[in-house]
């Protein structure tokens, strides 16, 4: 299964944006809009299916984001975290831990027409349980 969510004319957080001295409320209020955002981008896209958005008990996620204009963006500062809360906010995924998420993928593109984000999710099989910690320990799940 796969889910695909576009957040049009929306230009992707940078952790310097984040982080550039601001105060920890004002970092607060725009991490609430970003999950706000992406919760009401799932409802649209699925309320004009008529269908209730998946959900996911072990995915990856890719995060890409499309910048207009020329200038120069460092993928390393795009901030993931924020659009991967906001898929638990609405539900999508139950929690952001690595028995649900096993991995986080960005990849960026300039000189675009919009500013845009797409986040993708993928589902994952799981198909081993560990009993412990040792490799000679595990038992296959069917």
């Amino acid at each position: 299964m796969k889910m695909i969510i576009e957040l049009p004319n929306h230009k992707c957080i940078s952790w310097n944006s984040i982080y550039s001295t601001k105060h920890w409320s004002v970092r607060a209020t725009l991490a609430q809009e970003i999950h706000e955002l992406v919760h009401l981008y799932i409802c649209q896209q699925y309320a004009m299916k008529g269908k209730l958005p998946p959900k996911f008990k072990r995915c990856e996620i890719t995060i890409t984001a499309y910048f207009k204009g020329k200038r120069r963006h460092d993928i390393s500062n795009i901030c993931e975290k924020i659009y991967e809360d906001g898929l638990v906010m609405a539900g999508i995924i139950e929690d952001d831990n690595l028995n649900i998420v096993v991995g986080i993928h960005k990849f960026a593109y300039n000189d675009q027409k919009e500013d845009k984000v797409v986040i993708e999710i993928e589902e994952r099989p799981i198909k081993y349980e560990w009993k412990s910690y040792g490799p000679k320990d595990f038992k296959e799940v069917k």
